[in-house]
């Protein structure tokens, strides 16, 4: 049996490679010392007689590790990988990991062993990962393996998230909420500071409002929206050409297409993109809390600037 497994729209974190794996490491462990069980117990006896459902012919894990100083190292070791991999993930761009048995099989009544060879390979990146099974179906070795990569991979949250599909929405209440009261306070000096204006907003009870709004928009977008914006740098979708239009010039908009095919493996310059969603969830959850009081504290200001004189 032959798969290929290609990720995409998903997240896939460092602790989710870490038991993928340690899962391969696991099964290569147990493999192996089946091999040398098999081995001893084989070695004072004939060939007719000697039997093995495991006899290694010469298998090998390894990884192949790219970083950012356009340096490689390849690593047959599993502990020093491991140990690579997590004191230098930020500084790693791609990893290719190969799992390959080479093995004999024999029963008791067969007069020649049977030769199996399975493998399993994966190249990660910082913006997809790919992976290819070789499986035998006589012989599942690899079979319980495949199913838990496929399973953590299925689990993995959704790459294009309520984070992404709303982030108007997110940046635009965290901005704003946070521009509402200077906007507020420089309203009602506005009302004081010039006596000329009080008629005006005495005039209706929406001009007041509106003249709050309008400060809230432009405090909110120009002192406010930075720190979210930062937030958003590393993981929103690329800009694409749209077209042209005479009143707006250059027209660009976000590839999804493009952005939903690949995926977000949290290694090298991706290391924190986890983080930075949910500090985006956490504020955008703790300012939407305050609108309800805002547009209260608002109703009352308006209310109150009507009876100034």
């Amino acid at each position: 049996m032959t798969d290929s497994i290609e990720v995409s729209n998903k997240i896939i974190s460092a602790d989710v490679l870490m038991q993928i794996f340690e899962k391969m490491n696991e099964k290569v462990e147990s493999l192996m010392r089946i091999s040398r069980e098999e081995e001893q117990k084989n070695m004072a006896l004939e060939y007719s007689y000697q039997t093995y459902k495991y006899l290694d012919q010469g298998s090998n894990f390894t990884f192949t590790v790219y970083y950012y100083d356009n340096t490689s190292i390849k690593y047959d070791n599993y502990i020093s990988f491991i140990t690579t991999f997590t004191n230098r993930i930020d500084e790693i761009k791609e990893i290719d990991v190969s799992l390959r048995l080479s093995y004999k099989v024999k029963e008791i009544n067969d007069s020649t062993a049977k030769y199996h060879n399975q493998s399993i390979s994966m190249a990660i990146y910082e913006h997809k990962a790919s992976m290819d099974f070789r499986l035998e179906s006589d012989d599942r070795q690899l079979q319980d393996l495949y199913e838990f990569i496929k399973i953590k991979v299925q689990e993995s949250p959704i790459k294009y998230d309520f984070i992404i599909q709303k982030k108007s929405l997110i940046t635009n209440v965290i901005a704003l909420t946070k521009g509402f009261i200077p906007a507020c306070v420089l309203g009602l000096i506005l009302v004081i500071a010039i006596p000329a204006i009080r008629p005006i907003f005495a005039q209706s009870y929406v001009l007041f409002p509106i003249a709050v709004i309008i400060l809230t928009f432009m405090l909110g977008n120009t002192l406010f929206s930075f720190s979210t914006s930062e937030l958003y740098k590393n993981i929103t979708p690329k800009l694409e050409y749209a077209g042209y239009s005479q009143k707006s010039g250059s027209i660009y908009k976000e590839d999804i297409d493009d952005y939903t095919k690949k995926s977000e493996i949290l290694i090298g310059k991706n290391v924190d993109n986890m983080n930075k969603r949910q500090a985006i969830q956490e504020k955008y959850n703790k300012y939407k809390k305050y609108i309800p009081y805002e547009l209260g504290i608002l109703v009352i200001l308006s209310i109150i600037v009507l009876f100034l004189k």
